[in-house]
């Protein structure tokens, strides 16, 4: 993944975070169904995956 695709899916991360942080409603469907929201915002398969690891981690 080159840097630019990856301050582009970071800065991503960092609004779906922002947004789960401030709207309840949305952080649930978040931690239920993290893989969709992930698609939804077209975050790459790389860092999809670090944050679905860290999202199954912290549930286990």
């Amino acid at each position: 993944m080159n840097n630019s695709n990856t301050n582009e899916s970071l800065q991503t991360v960092s609004r779906i975070l922002k947004k789960a942080a401030e709207d309840p409603e949305f952080r649930k469907t978040f931690f239920l169904n993290h893989q969709e929201i992930l698609k939804e915002y077209g975050v790459s398969d790389e860092i999809k995956y670090i944050i679905v690891k860290c999202l199954s981690d912290l549930t286990n």
